[in-house]
């Protein structure tokens, strides 16, 4: 199983205010996920992801995650988009809070929708279905997954992941050439005004150059 290399708290922090359409313009408007939409009361979503990938309807895996998350960490899973069962509910949804996991995001069904509809804890999933998961396996954890590949966030496992209101963007934390780090966040609601503003150009002085850097390299590839 791959080591997870887990980015720095600063950064984390750093983001966890931002207004996510200023982040997205930073990051070429070309990262996010669709299709997903919130199951929680309220709240936003920011953190580590750790991944999971695993057959459909089979939540095996998802259970070895838990052992292995840190307070702060977002569990990520990628079950293909099926819906015909739920990967997780008030079960599973109790022990990730017991274990201080920030949130879910699952590209797959969930269940117990009135558990997450009344609790603050953040959950991004594709559907509802009560039929339960089997849990046989296979599956892998904290390796890169199909759906974020798709989404131009192919390669390492130090990643971050941000969500608010109904949209997920995620993206890489990794160190840049230039000294600084390119940077994830969530789609959510937009916020306007100097503030804004400012931290559209405090991005910009951050993240434009390693995206420049890449498209680059990216050119002489």
């Amino acid at each position: 199983m791959p080591i997870f290399d887990r980015p720095d708290r600063t950064l984390i922090d750093a983001f966890r205010d931002a207004p996510t359409a200023v982040i997205s313009d930073n990051l070429d408007r070309l990262a996010g996920l669709s299709g997903l939409r919130p199951f929680h009361r309220k709240g936003h979503l920011v953190g580590p992801a750790r991944t999971v990938r695993t057959r459909p309807g089979d939540n095996q895996f998802i259970h070895k995650m838990l052992d292995l998350v840190e307070p702060g960490d977002v569990v990520v899973v990628a079950g293909e988009g099926d819906t015909s069962r739920a990967l997780v509910g008030e079960i599973m949804k109790a022990i990730a809070e017991k274990r201080g996991v920030a949130g879910f995001v699952i590209d797959g069904a969930i269940r117990d929708s009135a558990a997450f509809a009344a609790s603050d804890f953040p959950c991004f999933a594709r559907g509802v279905n009560h039929r339960g998961p089997y849990k046989d396996g296979p599956g892998a954890l904290d390796v890169p997954v199909v759906d974020l590949r798709q989404c131009g966030l192919a390669g390492r496992h130090r990643r971050r992941r941000r969500g608010r209101r109904r949209d997920v963007l995620a993206r890489h934390c990794r160190r840049s050439g230039v000294g600084g780090r390119q940077a994830i966040g969530a789609r959510g609601r937009d916020h306007g005004g100097d503030r804004g503003r400012n931290l559209h150009g405090r991005l910009r002085e951050e993240v434009a150059p390693v995206a420049a850097k890449r498209r680059q390299k990216e050119k002489w590839a």
